[in-house]
């Protein structure tokens, strides 16, 4: 059948539509989990959920949920707020609080990225449960890795961020320097089943993000936990907005610009 001159056109326009809808997939990714502090009323408890994509919060510490201790609250950071809310933790006395949910759809993918963003206000410099640091982490978990996949971490008195990799019981320097009550947006790209790569950096300030590229991983990740060890009285750890995005493969981008490209032509001949 003939096109007409609008008809090709609108096709045209079409393809255009489509492909700028693929470009921005390409660029931001097309969400297979989300949530964030704004879904919920005024108490962030064990067993709550919202948004899509991941499992019920499971929590533990003294308690499972507010004590003298440590606990789990809504509140306010505002660098990481979602319409002034942001999950909360807090943990003293040689206690530790953490907060974990596992991946609805199964193990992050190789073409997958989850991300999180934290904050969290003084740190203390002194041992906390276990004998281990005063620490903040967030660590990628699996079901069948109880010391989890690999964990970034923060230990009162340090200088750096750190990433420790289970498989190789090693910790690497991110290079990202702490800073009290610093906004940091954390993302982890799989690459392959047992590699990706880990960028850290401060919100809005492009020149301080770093990337870490971490092989062997022990296992497939299928959750992440929150942990704030021992982080001292008053001091409190705040986490928002995560979420999993799969960014479309090349080729389909191609395909879309190939026939985008086709119709404009097959119009400039009528």
């Amino acid at each position: 059948m003939k096109l007409t001159q609008r008809g090709t056109l609108g096709l045209a326009i079409m393809a255009g539509v489509a492909l700028t809808g693929a470009a921005s997939q390409a660029t931001f990714g097309s969400l297979i989990a989300s949530d964030n502090a704004s879904n919920y009323s005024s108490s962030w408890t064990s067993g709550s959920t919202g948004g899509y994509g991941f499992s019920s919060w499971a929590f533990s510490g003294p308690s499972n949920n507010n004590s003298n201790n440590g606990g789990f609250f809504i509140g306010s950071s505002p660098n990481i707020d979602t319409s002034s809310k942001s999950w909360g933790m807090y943990s003293n006395g040689g206690y530790e609080t953490s907060a974990g949910r596992e991946f609805s759809n199964g193990a992050l993918q190789a073409g997958q990225t989850f991300s999180i963003s934290m904050e969290s206000y003084l740190v203390q410099n002194a041992t906390g449960k276990n004998s281990l640091p005063a620490s903040i982490a967030i660590e990628m978990t699996d079901l069948t890795a109880p010391n989890g996949v690999f964990t970034l971490y923060f230990n009162g008195g340090a200088t750096d961020y750190f990433v420790y990799n289970s498989a190789t019981n090693s910790s690497t320097d991110t290079g990202l320097a702490y800073s009290d009550g610093g906004p940091v947006s954390v993302s982890f790209e799989q690459t392959s089943a047992s590699a990706g790569t880990l960028t850290v950096g401060y919100a809005g300030q492009p020149s301080t993000f770093k990337s870490i590229n971490l092989t062997g991983l022990s296992a497939a990740i299928t959750g992440f936990t929150a942990t704030a060890n021992d982080i001292g009285s008053n001091n409190n750890f705040y986490i928002n907005s995560a979420s999993i995005a799969a960014v479309p493969e090349p080729a389909t981008l191609g395909m879309l610009a190939i026939g985008g490209i086709g119709l404009l032509t097959a119009r400039r001949r009528k």
